[in-house]
This record gives structure tokens, sequence and C-alpha cells, in this order.
């Protein structure tokens, strides 16, 4: 029985058959020390394959030996290795947000954590943000559900912008 193996997946993460038994099988190998999973996730219902939210762009190490890596950052941590990644071919499913008061509710509160980080972004990032996910992420073809995902997260960077103008203006009059 192979050990030491961890699986690192939120609470509103499935993990379909099929990727369960190729994880089954890829622990048995020493072949990698780590694995990236891509995540197929549900967005107000919707399976969303592109707007930078499509399984190519959600792939990150999702199943990695103990004591390997480690995890950064405070918002989207992400698993860092340096031993040999390799890639699974079956997807875990995210059962991201239900409503777009839940994304709202998520984006204040990661905007609160960048501010705390002094996390800053040139005046022209959500016009940016939005042409990415939109166009060059093919956002368009996820319908209305890739429109307004590109729209909300270019507001996150508006919204990211005024807060550390609060934050800097608050420190400045006390």
């Amino acid at each position: 029985m192979n050990e030491g193996w961890i699986l690192s997946i939120e609470a509103d993460v499935t993990v379909p058959p099929e990727l369960a038994l190729e994880i089954s099988k890829a622990i048995q190998s020493d072949k990698f020390t780590a694995y990236k999973i891509e995540r197929i996730n549900n967005i107000w219902g919707k399976n969303i394959m592109h707007s930078d939210w499509g399984p190519k762009d959600d792939c990150h190490i999702w199943l990695y030996k103990k004591g390997s890596g480690e995890w950064k950052s405070q918002v989207h941590e992400e698993y860092f290795t340096d031993g040999k990644t390799g890639k699974l071919n079956n997807r875990l499913y995210h059962h991201n947000y239900d409503s777009i008061s839940e994304f709202l509710d998520k984006e204040n509160r990661y905007s609160e954590l960048a501010v705390k980080q002094h996390t800053q972004f040139p005046w022209f990032w959500p016009i940016r943000d939005f042409i990415k996910r939109y166009f060059w992420k093919q956002g368009f073809l996820d319908g209305y559900h890739g429109l307004f995902l590109s729209y909300l997260q270019s507001i996150y960077f508006i919204t990211l912008s005024v807060k550390n103008w609060e934050f800097l203006h608050k420190r400045v009059d006390d």
C-alpha cells in the first residue's frame, strides 16, 4: 500500500469514478511526485469551458506526495514542487458558484485579502482582464455566462483599486 499521497480538494469538488481509478493507478508508480489535474468549473449552473475558467486554465497540482513541495499565496493558493510532475487525463468537477451574489461575496473577500497583501494592478488592468477573458480566452463561447464572468472579474480589479485607495487614505488620515 502506498502511503503519503495527498489529494487536496475543496468541499465543493467531486472526483468522478474515472478519475478515482486513474489516481489509484498513478500513486502505484514512483514516476512522479505530483500530478496536475484539470477542473471543470460549474458556475451558475453551467460548466464553463472558456473565460479563463476552463479546464485547461484551471489545471493545478492537486495530487502530490506528502512533503514534496509547499503551498504558496493567501488568495488562490497553489502547490509548488521541485519534483517531477505529471498530468492526469480525467478531470475534477468543481461546483463553484450557485449565484452571482455568492460570486460577488467571494470577490469581496479576495479583494480584502489582496489589499492586506498590498496587491496593486495598473489602471488598465480591468480592461485588459475583460479582453483577455472574453476574447482571447473565448469567453463568448460560454454565452452570457462568459460575458458576465469576464465583466465581473474586471470589476474585481476596479474594486481592488478603490479599496487600495481607501486603505491608503485611511492611513494618511489616521
